[in-house]
């Protein structure tokens, strides 16, 4: 009995897990302007913003209402973490 319960109890781990995973979103930045120019997405949830800097200059991705600052390299893709957040409007 003690082997099928601990089994079980793996399995709901596993499946809670795998609800607490972030959806992801690609963004692409090139010469400063990022495409595309609005994304949306799903309020009180997680999720990963995945941006791509396409152009041979380094670009930033900031966001004062976001509380984020990252600087994305020439050909690298980076993963910004953001959420839950309250439904509305977020400039970048």
């Amino acid at each position: 009995m003690t082997k099928s319960y601990f089994i079980l109890f793996l399995f709901n781990i596993l499946a809670f897990a795998t609800s607490l995973e972030a959806s992801q979103y690609s963004l692409e930045t090139k010469n400063g302007y990022f495409f595309p120019e609005v994304i949306e997405i799903p309020a009180n949830e997680k999720v990963i913003l995945l941006v791509k800097n396409t152009g041979t200059e380094a670009e930033e991705f900031e966001s004062l209402e976001l509380n984020r600052e990252k600087i994305v390299l020439p050909g690298k893709t980076i993963k910004v973490k953001l959420g839950p957040l309250k439904p509305g409007e977020y400039s970048f």
